[in-house]
């Protein structure tokens, strides 16, 4: 409590805290006018093969194209199922 007490009566001196107020709002008037308001994000993805290798079913009632042979949920650190 004593800290905000000390601060109150700074900032109510005429010589400290007009010029605190200003310096905050030119601060606050310049990092608006140097922060650009339209960013560029850039992401790059990597397809990679995975370790098992994928696989294509040769059944014809399941769906074409290339399949992961463990499911999404699968780690690094558990093995793939036994077929």
């Amino acid at each position: 409590m004593e800290f905000w007490k000390s601060m109150w009566g700074l900032l109510r001196r005429r010589y400290v805290g007009p010029p605190v107020v200003l310096l905050a709002v030119m601060a606050a008037a310049v990092t608006f006018a140097l922060v650009p308001t339209h960013y560029v994000s850039r992401a790059f993805m990597v397809l990679a093969t995975p370790a098992g290798g994928g696989t294509l079913s040769l059944d014809p009632s399941k769906p074409g194209g290339l399949t992961n042979r463990c499911s999404t949920s699968t780690t690094a650190s558990r093995p793939p199922p036994a077929s």
